[in-house]
């Protein structure tokens, strides 16, 4: 698998965080995503995902305004995907905030499927799944009969979600980032480059 790095026009954007960030024109939020996970599942190994996360940035910030988790999946069946590029097309889907109720969650389903976490930590991460869900379930009620709009704000004003990249020549790769109508009119256009490692 290629290590990717994006930008949108103004400076490369390596897969890990850096110190400093070059300057961004107004309303160009800079995505970063980086590679921390992967893992082959199958037991003829013919599955395999790998995790990221995506990182974004408001001009002359060095914090992220955003940070969302993501995930890429391959089966070997699978037909490569269409492209307008002689590589096919690569896809990462980002969900969640990395503080989001949803992804505590997804960290606590690990423990309750690690083989090795004990009854005690099972026991309390059902505790805490069934807090958050509940407490998910009360805001999406109180939304629906105070402010019904409201559900759709989060989705309108951010919203960014999948990630579409399109391999070139020279390890050029060139795509955009499907966002909310309110978010840079919808896409956030990336190119930046892909190196081969073995």
């Amino acid at each position: 698998m290629g290590r990717r790095s994006f930008r949108n026009g103004t400076g490369s954007r390596s897969p890990t965080p850096r110190k400093r960030r070059p300057p961004i024109p107004p309303a160009w939020p800079s995505p970063t995503t980086r590679h921390p996970d992967s893992s082959g599942s199958g037991p003829d190994n013919r599955h395999a995902s790998a995790k990221y996360q995506a990182e974004f940035y408001k001009p002359g910030e060095s914090k992220p305004f955003e940070t969302l988790t993501g995930d890429q999946s391959f089966y070997v069946g699978d037909e490569p995907l269409a492209s307008h590029t002689p590589d096919a097309r690569l896809e990462i889907s980002f969900g969640h905030s990395t503080t989001s109720p949803q992804a505590e969650i997804e960290q606590l389903s690990k423990t309750l499927g690690d083989p090795k976490s004990t009854d005690a930590q099972r026991g309390a991460a059902m505790t805490r799944i069934g807090e958050l869900q509940r407490k998910m379930l009360e805001g999406v009620t109180k939304a629906l009969q105070t402010d019904p709009a409201s559900l759709n704000k989060a989705q309108d004003d951010f919203g960014c979600g999948l990630l579409q990249v399109y391999p070139s020549k020279g390890g050029v790769v060139e795509g955009m980032i499907s966002c909310g109508k309110n978010f840079n009119d919808g896409v956030l256009k990336v190119t930046g480059t892909m190196t081969r490692v073995r």
